[in-house]
């Protein structure tokens, strides 16, 4: 099992969310790089699912995410011109989402 700051620093692009999409916990490392994207704010304030296919954002749900649990999921930053390629976890009771990743250059 690994603490906190283990966990961080091998995902330093790492988030979680509530099921209300609210920011709970933020890697360091995405912290220092998105300044705007803070805990307590909601995930669709600051960030959007970018659709590859039509080349356009989206807003994040629940559902949204529980039907693409498997694939891979690119969010595009509303304030800077950071793009994040990022998998899913769902942890339920409560409900939680944490998203892994790493910076997407496209």
């Amino acid at each position: 099992m690994i603490d906190r700051e283990q966990f961080s620093k091998l995902f330093p692009f790492h988030f979680l969310v509530d099921a209300n999409m609210r920011v709970l916990q933020i890697g360091a490392v995405l912290a220092r790089i998105c300044p705007q994207f803070c805990v307590g704010q909601e995930l669709n304030d600051h960030f959007s699912l970018f659709d590859l296919s039509k080349d356009r954002a989206h807003r994040i749900t629940p559902e949204l995410i529980s039907r693409r649990i498997t694939g891979m999921f690119i969010f595009k930053s509303a304030s800077s011109n950071l793009s994040l390629r990022l998998q899913a976890m769902i942890f339920r009771d409560p409900e939680r989402y944490l998203f892994l990743g790493s910076p997407w250059v496209r």
